[in-house]
């Protein structure tokens, strides 16, 4: 995420090999939306995104309609991380 977001034309380059598409300004502003408003700065999971798995799961494993998201996410290593200002120096 770090290397993503600081060097926009490697970024660009490989989006746009990755998309298959040419280099434009759409592709600049989904640069700008994604430095800005997806990619976090610190990358907790998504509880919210998780329990969507866990709903589209439960289709067909009835058992994980019973499984909460934070039962299955492990975000301790980040809170240590973060409390020691690690991911300060990515910014």
């Amino acid at each position: 995420i770090s290397e993503f977001k600081k060097n926009k034309p490697e970024a660009m380059r490989l989006t746009s090999a990755f998309l298959k598409t040419p280099e434009s300004h759409a592709l600049d502003e989904t640069f700008e939306r994604y430095t800005q408003d997806i990619f976090p700065a610190i990358p907790y999971p998504s509880m919210s995104g998780t329990q969507l798995v866990l709903n589209e799961l439960a289709e067909k494993v009835p058992a994980a309609k019973d499984i909460k998201p934070e039962q299955i996410s492990d975000i301790s290593i980040l809170q240590a991380l973060e409390k020691e200002n690690f991911f300060a120096k990515f910014k």
